[in-house]
C-alpha cells in the first residue's frame, strides 16, 4: 500500500497504552480512516501504523473542519515481553484497538525424576 511520497507531511495520531495482567492494549484515535487506507505491520520490534485520512466527498460542503485530510504514521517499539505472533488489531468507530499479548513465561515444574 503506497500512502504517500517522501515529500508528504505526516501527522501522529493520538493514542494511549494500557497494561493489564496478560496483555498491553493500545488505542489509536483515527477518525475518518477506512480499513483500506490503514496499514499495520511489524518490523523487528517496532509496530508501524501508516495510513491516510481521506478527503470529504466532492458533493459535501463542510461548514467546519477539525479533522483534516492527512497522512499519518506511528511507530510503537515493543519490548521482548510482547508475543508478536498473537497481536490482533480491530478498527471500529474511528478507534484502532491493538491487543499486544505478553509472552507467557515458562512455569517451572517440580517433580521427582526416576533414575534408571
Amino acid at each position: 500500500m503506497n500512502h504517500a511520497s517522501p515529500t508528504d507531511r505526516f501527522s501522529t495520531p493520538a493514542y494511549r497504552l494500557n497494561e493489564q495482567e496478560t496483555t498491553y492494549q493500545a488505542e489509536i484515535i483515527l477518525p475518518g480512516v477506512a480499513r483500506e487506507n490503514l496499514e499495520v505491520r511489524l518490523e523487528k520490534d517496532v509496530l508501524h501504523l501508516t495510513g491516510k485520512r481521506t478527503a470529504y466527498p466532492e458533493t459535501w460542503r463542510p461548514l467546519h473542519r477539525e479533522i483534516p485530510s492527512a497522512n499519518f504514521r506511528l511507530g510503537l517499539r515493543l519490548g521482548r515481553e510482547v508475543d508478536s505472533s498473537r497481536i490482533t488489531a480491530e478498527l471500529r468507530d474511528g478507534i484502532l484497538k491493538l491487543a499486544l499479548p505478553k509472552v507467557i513465561p515458562a512455569i517451572p515444574v517440580t517433580r521427582a525424576i526416576e533414575v534408571n
